[in-house]
């Protein structure tokens, strides 16, 4: 895929702004044009930028300066800022690690629309959504089985007792336990 194609596609599927006249013609070319206007201000260059150094397009990868981008950008309200903000504290692995102010960019940027999180918080309503059914599920299963061991036990109850009388010769009394056994439909 040529850059022209790629940067066109990072554009149309909104994980890239498209700033400027024209498209660089090549990631470095548009570093140098987003940083200059990022400098300047303008918070969908300094996203941008923020990109570009956090995947080392057109310049070395650096997470620091990428936060730092991103960070100016979110300042100014920019949801994709936020949304890769929320990726970068929320991310396991990073030293910065921290759910509370990962938690309030995602929310911020599900605030302002910013389709991934809108898609991520879908995917997450979806999962507690089954997890609840799973649960209830679960339960009835166990209540189920309870109900199920508390007839084998009635029945076991009966068998035994119809043993016991049928042991002792009682007949008169196996026949009236029948006849209750069959209306309790045991």
């Amino acid at each position: 895929m040529s850059f022209q194609q790629e940067i066109d596609a990072a554009i149309k599927a909104k994980r890239l702004y498209f700033v400027g006249e024209c498209l660089p013609p090549d990631w470095y070319a548009g570093f140098i044009l987003w940083l200059k206007m990022a400098e300047a201000g303008n918070p969908k260059a300094q996203y941008n930028v923020g990109r570009c150094y956090n995947r080392g397009d057109g310049i070395d990868q650096d997470s620091n300066l990428a936060k730092y981008w991103y960070l100016k950008a979110a300042e100014q309200n920019d949801p994709r800022a936020m949304f890769n903000l929320w990726l970068f504290f929320s991310d396991e692995k990073s030293p910065e690690l921290n759910m509370e102010t990962a938690k309030q960019y995602l929310a911020r940027a599900l605030e302002l629309g910013e389709a991934r999180a809108v898609e991520f918080d879908k995917t997450q309503r979806e999962k507690a959504e089954k997890l609840a059914k799973d649960n209830e599920e679960e339960i009835r299963n166990q209540e189920k089985a309870k109900n199920r061991k508390i007839v084998l036990s009635s029945h076991k109850h009966y068998f035994e007792t119809v043993q016991d009388l049928l042991d002792k010769k009682q007949i008169q009394s196996v026949k009236s336990l029948a006849k209750e056994a069959a209306e309790k439909n045991v």
